[in-house]
């Protein structure tokens, strides 16, 4: 759904995969990013904190989460988390077209 640009059935499907498999780091992922793309930042938040919990060595939630920091008008933590996806991969390239992190 997503693929085809239909992000509100997108959302619903990846919100049913989470009632299914709460602990599934990659519907939890794809939620948080379709979230965003809807402009709604604080419910991708909470889903990116939870990630963040769930996956914290990868450098792709630490990109999203930064994003959404952006997103929020949270500058300082915007940073403050992008830095960390750097740390976490060194040759990762944050890339503004789509919103997603070319390791």
């Amino acid at each position: 759904m997503e693929k085809l640009h239909h992000p509100k059935a997108a959302l619903t499907q990846y919100s049913h995969a989470l009632n299914l498999a709460p602990n599934s780091a990659l519907a939890r992922f794809k939620k948080a990013r379709v979230l965003m793309s809807l402009k709604l930042y604080p419910d991708a938040l909470v889903e990116l904190e939870v990630l963040k919990n769930l996956a914290p060595e990868e450098a792709n939630v630490f990109f999203l989460l930064g994003k959404c920091f952006k997103g929020l008008g949270r500058r300082a933590d915007s940073v403050r988390t992008f830095t960390t996806a750097l740390n976490l991969d060194a040759k990762v390239r944050l890339e503004e077209d789509d919103g997603v992190c070319a390791c």
